[in-house]
């Protein structure tokens, strides 16, 4: 065999080998997302049972309906790794990256306060850790009332969230974690917690708008 010949085997085989690999890896995606949304579903049936409904190719999907007190709207988006690219997969795998999951609900109150994971000008707080994650808000007593909650403090421990931000703007909650069984079904109990201990008068009241 010649190093031509050699040459052109090898890159056929390698036109192969990712040709198989991207349909097997889009067939795992696509199970992957069956799989997530059969977690999720049950959670949702005591809210509606329509929900809008976006799938991202392979590479994920997203869904939101509309919630009841004390929540008014929830969006959850699961961005799956980019399995059909060898390469691109393999960095990700090297770098530490994994399935991840967003929520994103509105209340029915726009909270009186900010918190974030992002820093974004705010002051750190001196209590407020989740592992390895810092917290950062505009008013300390405020944010206490969301991180020296048990309830909220164990889901969030639970869940391992890798950032999250309360605003008084819409969305009120952004939640971004690793994609696990769990933490799935912690994602609407985690937003009604919040919401409940940002709205305790449990109404609209647009006059804590910025």
């Amino acid at each position: 065999m010649t190093k031509m010949e050699a040459g052109f085997l090898a890159v056929l085989l390698l036109a192969i080998f990712m040709t198989m690999w991207y349909i097997i890896a889009k067939r795992v995606n696509l199970k992957r997302q069956n799989e997530l949304w059969r977690i999720l579903s049950p959670n949702i049936k005591k809210y509606t049972q329509k929900v809008g409904f976006r799938r991202f190719g392979s590479s994920g999907f997203q869904i939101s309906f509309r919630g009841k007190s004390p929540l008014s709207k929830v969006e959850v988006t699961f961005v799956l790794m980019d399995r059909e690219n060898f390469l691109h997969y393999i960095l990700q795998k090297a770098s530490g990256k994994r399935d991840e999951v967003y929520l994103k609900a509105s209340f029915l109150c726009n909270p009186d306060f900010r918190l974030s994971s992002a820093g974004d000008g705010l002051k750190p707080l001196e209590f407020g850790s989740l592992g390895d994650l810092k917290l950062f808000s505009d008013d300390s007593s405020r944010a206490a009332r969301i991180l020296l909650n048990n309830e909220i403090r164990g889901l969030l421990g639970r869940m391992k969230v890798k950032g999250i931000s309360i605003s008084r703007e819409e969305p009120h909650l952004i939640v971004r974690c690793n994609v696990e069984d769990d933490t799935i079904k912690l994602l609407i109990p985690l937003a009604e917690k919040i919401a409940s201990a940002c709205c305790p008068s449990d109404r609209k009241d647009h006059s804590l708008s910025p």
